[in-house]
């Protein structure tokens, strides 16, 4: 029996198998910090490592893309809110000029013109940066005038505003 057939042998003999395994397990197990599991799994799998080391520097890549894209969008979600209090401010006071040039109104545009001032004011308290007094005395006017149609019983009949506009 030559090396060959020995070494041949010893490689396809289940028992050898056995006998390898208990050696790198005692190895490892030992106080030397050796771990020939590691070595033997990282031999294997050094294409699937490599894979995976480009894989997550493919998504880091795409996390960075997904947090400017957040960041854009609140940039736009706040500029658009932004333009909707200013429409708001715009309403506010288009229909404080029409209360100054004596155009009567009904209880429900008072109504919508009142939710309005709540939006709007509601704004303006948790966004301290934005300029909120061009619409003060406007709102105040409304609310005097508010109530005095409530104390008067002086709007308008809806059907009479529509004819009116």
């Amino acid at each position: 029996m030559n090396l060959l057939d020995l070494a041949q042998t010893v490689i396809t003999s289940p028992q050898w198998w056995i006998i390898v395994g208990v050696v790198l397990s005692l190895i490892q197990i030992s106080p030397l910090k050796l771990d020939p599991w590691t070595w033997i799994g990282n031999a294997f799998n050094k294409d699937v490592l490599a894979k995976m080391a480009t894989l997550e520097k493919r998504i880091e890549k795409v996390e960075e893309g997904v947090d400017l894209a957040n960041n854009k969008c609140d940039q736009y979600s706040a500029q658009r809110e932004e333009d909707k209090v200013v429409a708001t401010r715009r309403r506010i006071l288009n229909f404080n000029d029409e209360l100054i040039w004596e155009k009567p109104h009904s209880k429900e545009t008072f109504d919508q013109v009142l939710r309005d001032i709540t939006y709007y004011e509601s704004y303006c308290d948790s966004h301290r940066g934005f300029c909120n007094s061009q619409a003060n005395a406007a709102i105040r006017n409304i609310n005097r005038t508010y109530d005095k149609c409530c104390e008067d019983h002086s709007f308008i009949n809806p059907d009479q505003e529509e004819k009116e506009a």
